[in-house]
């Protein structure tokens, strides 16, 4: 079997640490049996031994299969008490549970219970390694068609084709992709076409058309075709490299609720190993302080408390399903910086958003009105030398529609303010583009437009002209405002454009407010008066709306037409732009609360429900509840509790 390897995990070397394990496991149980009904301690006076002797052998048996698979959970245990002075985990419960039953003994030969001493710490550790092997493979699974480092692809050389790992890839590098190949890099179409799948990006299961002159990404599959791409990222700046250290690092960045199993874990085990002692001393007290029978009943009792009441099913399976619901989120296009933020995402109330760009495609149509006092092919060579280093959607379509050319040399001097223009000089000229007030000189009414976007340019202090773009809704802002209807979230459109743009757009679309003539300081206002009324998300993608990502409580970037700054600010990236995704990751938010909520009262009802039935058979003298229903108990919660975190990764989001 090969070994597949991740930074820090290797599953050969779990395998390896398993093995010994189980052969431990094997022999103990093998010791205990023996022990039990071969060199039990009746047997043992049958042959001639006294009652002292037999009970010296069948102990030796006993405590050497008990030591065999017990003693790293006694080193452990004790290293817990001394260096981390922590009296209440899960491997002390164990071995107080364990000696106690051996103690047990001391109330007479019918109290023997060195059988149950041996069975509750090889029922824990077979327990330990089914729950790390299925933890194990549920990030595996998770992480497994995220992880690209295993694989490799052709890239074009002087020598011919050659296989390189994603890592060895640098830009400019073309590789060759064909029918099945998953992609490995960022990068651009430079020949052929095809059809990728991008459901692992986006959870959209029908393919994309992709051609010449297109961007794909890493992680995407060709499904018909075959194209060469030349690389645009190296590897640790590849949407394969991002979703990957986002899922992996964000189990720093514990939920609130993971939070609150760290404290209840501290709080609830001390409280159990309390009331095991309470019910192992108070009713021999009152029931029989003198008869031991009495006492060996209800110190078995106690010994069942401490060996169901471990909190591993809790400890595990809560991250494990916040991890699970990244997972998910990943699968469906979000990438989302932490499970805190899923914990965010639940108590949204209110969804405010930009709109171009964001609300809408960003892909304009332009008119132009010009003065006849410039030509318009100087006309078109200003507005290109002032736009050409904007990150603003406007400035970046105005520089693709036009694409006059323009000399970078004769750029001295180049400042822009986000949300308003772009200030420069260009050949000895001061040019300004943006918004009226952003140009400082007196507009024409010529060049006003009541509706679209108007940018104005001014050389030398005068207005020359404008051009006027009118924007789209992109097609997912439906099922995004039908899903926030849904989960009764409030909309709210935020945007520097013009108002009556702004209102007539939010009016057609049902958006419940709308707000627009902002600045960027106008929209954090806004914004910090709308999370004053309720826990708030805010979605954007330029430089403009960078604050109000930071500022709201769940700030969302696109991922695709996003700003870096923008994608540097927010808690969650649209990975393909799909504004309707923010409402997933509410809904997938809520799946994992309520997964992990069920995990938490299922685990204590069962333990509940196992110490009650030790409580009844003792007080009925009707049954005694054996130690390894309890061990097998704690052991089959914890399982199901993984089982249950581990399908959240699997669960469809409509």
């Amino acid at each position: 079997m090969g070994c597949c390897c991740h930074e820090g995990h290797c599953e050969c070397e779990e395998e390896e640490k398993r093995l010994p394990l189980i052969i431990r496991c094997a022999i103990s149980l093998v010791l205990a049996l023996l022990g039990r009904f071969l060199f039990s301690e009746g047997n043992l006076v049958s042959w001639g031994l006294s009652e002292t002797g037999a009970l010296l052998v069948n102990l030796g048996i006993m405590a050497v299969a008990y030591l065999v698979v017990a003693y790293d959970v006694i080193v452990e245990a004790v290293k817990g008490i001394f260096k981390e002075h922590d009296f209440f985990n899960e491997r002390i419960l164990m071995v107080l549970a364990s000696v106690g039953a051996f103690a047990l003994r001391a109330f007479g030969p019918e109290s023997n219970e060195f059988l149950e001493a041996v069975l509750i710490v090889f029922l824990y550790q077979i327990g330990e390694m089914l729950e790390d092997y299925a933890s194990d493979k549920s990030r595996d699974s998770i992480l497994a068609s995220i992880d690209v480092r295993k694989e490799v692809c052709l890239v074009e050389t002087q020598g011919g084709l050659v296989e390189r790992k994603p890592e060895e890839l640098r830009i400019g590098d073309v590789c060759v992709y064909g029918v099945g190949k998953k992609l490995l890099c960022d990068g651009e179409v430079i020949e052929g076409e095809c059809l990728v799948d991008e459901s692992s990006l986006t959870g959209e299961a029908m393919p994309v058309g992709k051609k010449v002159g297109d961007s794909v990404r890493s992680l995407t599959l060709v499904k018909e075709g075959s194209v060469k791409v030349k690389v645009s990222k190296e590897y640790e700046d590849s949407t394969a490299a991002k979703m990957l250290e986002l899922i992996e690092e964000s189990g720093e960045k514990k939920s609130r609720v993971n939070r609150f199993i760290d404290s209840f874990a501290k709080v609830y085990t001390p409280i159990v190993f309390l009331l095991a002692i309470l019910v192992s001393v108070l009713p021999p007290l009152f029931l029989g302080i003198g008869d031991s029978a009495v006492w060996s009943k209800w110190v078995y009792v106690g010994l069942s408390f401490l060996v169901v009441s471990c909190p591993c099913a809790i400890v595990i399976s809560i991250p494990l399903a916040y991890f699970a619901g990244l997972g998910l989120a990943s699968k469906n296009g979000i990438l989302i910086k932490g499970a805190v933020h899923l914990d965010s995402l639940i108590s949204v109330k209110t969804a405010c958003f930009d709109k171009t760009g964001t609300l809408t495609t960003g892909d304009f149509s332009l008119s132009k009105k010009r003065s006849s006092a410039i030509s318009e092919d100087r006309f078109n060579e200003y507005l290109c030398a002032c736009e050409s280093r904007s990150t603003h959607p406007l400035g970046k379509t105005i520089v693709a529609s036009i694409g006059a050319p323009f000399e970078e040399e004769k750029i001295s001097s180049y400042f822009e303010v986000a949300g308003s223009g772009v200030r420069t000089v260009y050949d000895g000229h001061e040019l300004k583009v943006g918004k009226a007030e952003f140009l400082g000189a007196t507009i024409p009414s010529e060049y006003v437009s009541e509706q679209g976007t108007s940018v104005f340019l001014s050389v030398d202090g005068e207005c020359v002209g404008a051009v006027t773009l009118m924007d789209t809704p992109r097609k997912e802002v439906a099922s995004f405002l039908d899903k926030a209807k849904a989960l009764r979230i409030k909309t709210v459109l935020l945007s520097g454009d013009k108002k009556e743009n702004v209102l007539a757009l939010g009016e057609s679309l049902g958006i419940e407010k709308s707000l627009g003539g902002l600045s960027p300081k106008d929209k954090v206002d806004a914004l910090e008066k709308e999370i004053a009324q309720a826990p708030t998300l805010f979605i954007g993608d330029g430089i403009n709306d960078a604050a109000s990502i930071r500022l709201a409580d769940v700030g969302v970037a696109m991922g695709g037409v996003g700003s870096d700054l923008a994608l540097e600010c927010a808690d969650l990236v649209l990975v393909n732009d799909d504004i309707s995704k923010a409402m997933t990751a509410v809904q997938i938010a809520k799946k994992t609360r309520r997964r992990a909520i069920f995990n938490i009262v299922f685990s204590i009802a069962v333990k509940a429900g196992i110490m009650v039935a030790s409580l009844i058979g003792a007080l009925t003298a009707s049954f005694a509840l054996p130690l390894w229903v309890a061990a097998i108990g704690d052991t089959g919660v914890a399982l199901v509790c993984i089982l249950s975190s581990f399908l959240i990764a699997k669960a469809k989001i409509e």
